[in-house]
């Protein structure tokens, strides 16, 4: 471990959670989480695309992502989730919650790089294992890492993957599964802004809390995580014709790009 987590007691590496596998962790137990996973993965595949784009070829980032979606595609788990912890040696250690649908942004990005039917048909298993179990009955859990409980990050997914789905197939049933995704998502976003401190630095930023985001349940903070999504807004105000998702995202990516330089 590092020399500042040592200083700190710590004595796993792979999430700021103590109980994140629901039990007391083992002595320097090293796990992988499937936020950062799947984040990871996703962003791998983006990136070697937009390399070749501009004539940089990067195999090993394309291979990076691709082969934590061929072990998913391998080892999907038998209730069609992917669970939300792995052991280095690839168990799964704890199979749970709403985090492993962060698999499936590079699932359906691998998809559309390769044109592989296996990646689609495993996301495709995998989404309807969350929308039924999780999405449907507006609880998605366990996607903020830190805290076991419902929140804001596991619904990102689960829009990301109901949009790329139905771009895919054109299948009306993943337009609705968007919409119900985009719900929740504006659901934790703030529609008023509380009153800031006086002595605030922010205020000579003119910061505003209004149209950000919550993250959980038992958190009443408040991020820009907003902007990470609002793309996905933006695509499905196109698909619906709805401008709701249009002022919703323009509205999320002002309030989250603020005060970053131009």
């Amino acid at each position: 471990l590092p020399e500042w987590a040592s200083k700190l007691g710590l004595e796993k590496w792979g999430s700021h959670n103590a109980n994140y596998l629901l039990r007391p962790a083992k002595p320097r137990e090293y796990f992988l989480d499937c936020v950062n996973l799947g984040f990871g993965a996703y962003n791998y595949l983006i990136a070697s695309e937009l390399a070749e784009k501009i004539g940089k070829q990067k195999p090993t980032w394309r291979k990076l992502g691709l082969d934590a979606c061929n072990f998913f595609v391998d080892h999907i788990l038998p209730d069609g989730t992917f669970g939300k912890a792995w052991s280095l040696e690839g168990e799964c250690i704890q199979p749970g919650f709403t985090t492993g649908a962060f698999m499936l942004m590079p699932m359906l990005k691998a998809y559309r790089m390769t044109k592989e039917s296996k990646y689609l048909d495993t996301a495709r298993r995998a989404f309807k294992s969350y929308l039924e179990r999780d999405l449907d009955h507006f609880a998605c859990t366990s996607g903020a890492i830190d805290a076991d409980t419902v929140d804001r990050e596991a619904g990102v997914p689960m829009l990301i993957a109901a949009m790329d789905l139905y771009e895919i197939t054109n299948s009306k049933e993943y337009l609705r599964a968007t919409e119900l995704a985009a719900y929740y998502l504006a659901s934790w976003q703030w529609h008023y802004a509380p009153p800031l401190d006086p002595s605030s630095p922010i205020l000579k930023m003119n910061y505003d809390w209004f149209a950000g985001t919550k993250v959980d349940v038992i958190s009443q903070s408040q991020d820009p995580w907003g902007s990470l999504w609002a793309y996905v807004w933006l695509r499905l105000a196109k698909a619906t014709g709805q401008d709701i998702w249009r002022d919703r995202a323009i509205q999320c990516w002002r309030q989250g790009t603020h005060g970053i330089s131009d």
